[in-house]
């Protein structure tokens, strides 16, 4: 075999390898986890215990939620006019 007909061979392996690399790579979700829309009484818990409970005792009460989830959540309903007692 010469060398430039071994090295298509080789390199056309190759780039069917990658390719289905990238395939597998893009239609993966990268996220392990779905979204769940927040409750009435998870955010009625954040109103009552955001500013007088730490992060962490939040979370305790809320398990389902991180402590960004929590920040984010208190950060949309600040916006929107919500009250925190």
């Amino acid at each position: 075999m010469k060398y430039n007909k071994l090295s298509r061979i080789i390199f056309g392996r190759l780039k069917k390898v990658l390719d289905k690399c990238a395939i597998l790579e893009y239609n993966t979700p990268m996220k392990k986890y779905q979204k769940k829309p927040w409750s009435v009484s998870e955010r009625k818990l954040l109103s009552l215990y955001y500013f007088h409970a730490s992060i962490d005792e939040v979370m305790d009460m809320i398990p389902d939620r991180t402590e960004t989830a929590i920040r984010n959540q208190v950060a949309y309903l600040r916006k929107r006019g919500y009250r925190f007692k």
